[in-house]
């Protein structure tokens, strides 16, 4: 009962009207389902048997057409205008709260294909299966309507018929939960290809693929992905396929063989042999018998169907109930607005179904003012370190204290907001460039405004100024043939204008500028540095830039903390930050002279 109660409380708030119209039209599509099958007929014939005249039998006939057609303009109005627009509400309002979870969901479940196949079952079945979960009670209230008429009149005709129609409920109680069980394996097993099939489908629809896919032979490679996954799906048919074709096939059996042609030949035999019963019996019984048996089997139907919706409520439900490991349950403090420190002690974090540690034992103390630089070549764990700081993740081990409180006593909203972010792996929208930069909706005339220094701060103004609608311009043209389409530097300088457009206790720009050269690059760190002068900035890079500005640098190798000193210090220790200066030092000339200049 518990995973009914759940799509339920969903939906009456939003569709306690559409119920009502819904078991509204099904009555009465059951009325007149009944008259069109069992009662005109009893009009017409036993009229015409009694007497009763040609004009007064066409009078009750030609009522009951004009009142259907008033039913027939009113159900179209239902399905076609009030139903599409109801479908519409709920499905935003069950998006959304997918949508909620998904911001809440712990980074860690990213790297796990089953929360994906879960995610993606989730997302697919909202569009569906509230509609078919009302359609379930629709067809219940239809059903029930239908034997508690249909059915009298077939007993009060001879009983013998209504037990024909019964023998299908007991065979399909033990047929019907096969085949519900069945139909849910077969959609779970094709979940995961599905997903695989979609993902190659994007590649071949996204613009960011279309170079190498026609410069290298990643082509044949996914067609061959492709034709494998195919190849699974075939699997999986033949798997399920024959005996879901079996189970259909006795369903069938049973109605068109055993119950109508059996009750048909038993109709003939009474209205012919025995006469038992009226011509307009007999029509009745050939016209009915087989809707009242579908109508008393589909209770059977009913329960596997509502089995069936429990198994996928069940799994919404499981996504919707998920609890982020990483919560405000021991949270009592709000961090403050200028926050002085933040120490990272014996760190060690490990990947799921990683064996070894992405970050072992690292201590690292930032103060305000500072700017300090963490450098290392790629895989160092650099980028996962500030992950861990911002809490997207938990560490194995060690602790991570602001203003000497362990950071899991902050409230994690509040946490956040203490640090300005530009991540390696940053994103930008299809949106305006002024919703990309302040990233919030409801933006004032103030922050509007602030938004435009930020642009100039990194140059970009230099670009925006000439688009015609400024920074209310959006980027890309895949929804607006107006939208931009910027370089790589220029979407990395966006990306950093992030950084300006608002105030921050800290400041982590972890490498978003590979796309700029190296003086431009240079002059926007310099920036940054200038800006925040009173602030702590991390930097973290493979690049040397950060190095020449930096009042402490951290030099991480295999996810350890291998060196850590000024600039001057790691070189004369001789080390590997030494050999890591030396082997770029001569590509970064341009910065070289740019670190003199500063000096001066």
């Amino acid at each position: 009962m518990r995973k009914f109660l759940l799509p339920v409380t969903y939906t009456l708030y939003f569709t306690l009207p559409r119920l009502f119209l819904n078991v509204f039209v099904t009555v009465i599509q059951s009325i007149f389902n009944f008259i069109f099958d069992v009662y005109i007929f009893l009009i017409v014939l036993d009229g015409w048997q009694n007497g009763e005249g040609f004009f007064s039998i066409c009078y009750k006939v030609i009522l009951i057409g004009i009142a259907h057609t008033v039913f027939l303009v009113m159900k179209n109005w239902y399905e076609n205008c009030y139903v599409p627009q109801s479908d519409l509400n709920i499905n935003q309002y069950m998006r959304k709260l997918i949508f909620e979870k998904m911001k809440d969901i712990d980074l860690y479940c990213y790297d796990t294909p089953d929360f994906y196949n879960g995610y993606i079952l989730a997302m697919k079945e909202i569009d569906g299966r509230t509609n078919a979960y009302l359609n379930s009670i629709n067809s219940f209230i239809n059903n029930l309507f239908a034997i508690s008429s249909t059915s009298f009149v077939i007993f009060t005709i001879d009983p013998i018929f209504f037990v024909i129609a019964l023998i299908p409920l007991f065979v399909s109680f033990f047929i019907g939960r096969a085949q519900g069980r069945e139909r849910y394996v077969y959609h779970i097993e094709t979940q995961a290809n599905e997903r695989k099939k979609d993902y190659i489908r994007r590649i071949f629809y996204s613009k960011e693929y279309a170079e190498e896919m026609r410069t290298s032979g990643i082509f044949n490679v996914l067609i061959k992905h492709f034709d494998n996954i195919m190849n699974q799906f075939q699997v999986i048919i033949k798997r399920h396929g024959h005996k879901m074709a079996l189970y259909e096939y006795l369903d069938y059996m049973l109605m068109d063989v055993i119950v109508y042609l059996g009750a048909v030949v038993i109709a003939v035999y009474k209205t012919v042999i025995s006469k038992d019963i009226a011509v307009s019996g007999a029509l009745v019984i050939a016209n009915t018998i087989s809707s009242v048996s579908w109508s008393i089997r589909s209770f059977s139907d009913m329960y596997v169907e509502f089995q069936e919706h429990a198994m996928y409520i069940d799994n919404f439900s499981s996504f919707l109930n998920y609890k982020s490991r990483i919560n405000d349950e021991h949270a009592k403090w709000t961090p403050s607005s200028k926050s002085d420190s933040l120490a990272v002690q014996n760190l060690t974090y490990t990947y799921p179904g990683n064996e070894t540690p992405t970050l072992k034992n690292v201590c690292i103390d930032i103060r305000q003012g500072q700017k300090i630089a963490i450098l290392g070549p790629n895989g160092s764990g650099k980028s996962t370190l500030m992950k861990v700081i911002m809490r997207y993740y938990e560490p194995d081990s060690g602790k991570i204290e602001l203003d000497g409180k362990e950071i899991s006593e902050y409230y994690i909203k509040d946490y956040r907001k203490n640090f300005g972010t530009v991540f390696q792996d940053y994103r930008l929208f299809a949106f305006t460039i002024l919703d990309n930069l302040l990233l919030k909706d409801n933006i004032a005339e103030e922050e509007r405004k602030r938004a435009l220094y930020a642009l100039n701060m990194t140059e970009m103004m230099n670009v925006i100024e000439h688009l015609p609608r400024g920074i209310d311009t959006k980027l890309t043209k895949e929804f607006d043939a107006e939208g931009v389409v910027l370089s790589g530097g220029e979407m990395q300088r966006l990306a950093v204008s992030r950084l300006f457009a608002k105030e921050y206790s800290f400041l982590f720009v972890d490498e978003p500028t590979s796309a700029m050269d190296p003086v431009t690059e240079y002059n926007v760190f310099k920036k940054i540095l200038d800006y925040n002068k009173d602030k702590a900035v991390v930097f973290i890079s493979h690049r040397l830039t950060s190095a020449v500005l930096a009042d402490y640098i951290y030099y991480m190798d295999k996810g350890e903390i291998a060196e850590a000193g000024t600039h001057d210090e790691l070189l004369a220790l001789n080390g590997k930050y030494t050999a890591f200066w030396h082997k770029q030092a001569q590509l970064y000339g341009e910065v070289d002279r740019g670190n003199e200049k500063h000096n001066k």
